[in-house]
């Protein structure tokens, strides 16, 4: 395992103290190295350069990242797109010593990662929504004009009317007054989830639709099962691609996981 000069000399003092380790440099050209004597034994320890938290940029920076900092044992990469990150470890037996690149996933596929924890949208948000990071990914593609057209004005004004008559609205009253009788069930997002060293990853995902006039919002829930596939697709990719580029700079025997070291 690889060892820097601080953290040698930290770690050592306490046995130092205690008379057990005794830590020398040796003289001339070999400034970093170190003589550790242990229990009566020597030998000759190498330093490595302090440990570091790098940022990287692209794959050809993390693959220069691995080969020129690469210790004593075999360095690995992590994939995690639930982190939304790559990390890679030069001694996979030394995590403090990471460099770390951010996964660029698309705005349109955040949005429904976003949507997937907190599914609620007021009338604006989502006609913001339509209007920007899904602006020509949906379907239907009147729904844009469907929605404008829902006033929970009227709603409102009808609850008071009935509270007063001591009355409640049925579904279909409401749906009309809304306008939420032609709003459809479901809406479908085709986009890319992924962009990583020149590959595109596009998805599909559906999302169940509901109004909830007394709350004025709606209920914009993506289904799951198919977040989590293009979330799965999105991986793979990033996996080939990280392997592909290791085996192009001679280092096909680094491991590539998915999750976090």
């Amino acid at each position: 395992m690889a060892m820097d000069g601080s953290y040698v000399e930290a770690m050592t003092k306490v046995a130092q103290d205690a008379g057990k380790v005794n830590v020398t440099r040796p003289d001339g050209e070999r400034a970093d190295h170190y003589w550790l004597t242990v229990a009566g034994e020597t030998q000759l320890v190498k330093a490595q350069p302090p440990f570091i938290g790098a940022v990287l940029r692209d794959i050809p920076s993390l693959v220069n990242f691995i080969r020129n900092r690469r210790g004593d044992d075999s360095p690995a990469v992590w994939v995690n797109l639930d982190e939304g990150k790559i990390v890679a470890l030069p001694d996979a037996n030394e995590i403090r010593d990471r460099g770390t690149m951010e996964l660029a996933l698309s705005p349109a596929f955040e949005q429904l990662l976003t949507l997937a924890d907190n599914p609620r949208l007021d009338q604006a948000g989502f006609i913001g929504i339509l209007r920007t990071v899904w602006r020509d990914k949906y379907q239907p593609a009147d729904l844009l004009k469907t929605l404008r057209k829902i006033n929970f004005t009227q709603i409102q004004k009808a609850q008071q009317e009935a509270q007063h008559g001591k009355v409640s609205l049925g579904k279909e009253i409401t749906a009309q007054l809304t306008g939420a009788g032609e709003f459809p069930e479901y809406l479908t997002i085709a986009t890319t989830s992924l962009h990583v060293a020149g590959v595109t990853v596009g998805c599909n995902v559906e999302c169940c639709l509901e109004v909830v006039p007394d709350k004025m919002q709606f209920v914009v829930q993506p289904l799951l099962e198919q977040v989590q596939a293009a979330k799965r697709a999105a991986e793979d990719a990033a996996l080939i691609v990280v392997r592909e580029t290791l085996a192009s700079a001679s280092l096909e025997d680094v491991p590539v996981y998915r999750g976090t070291p």
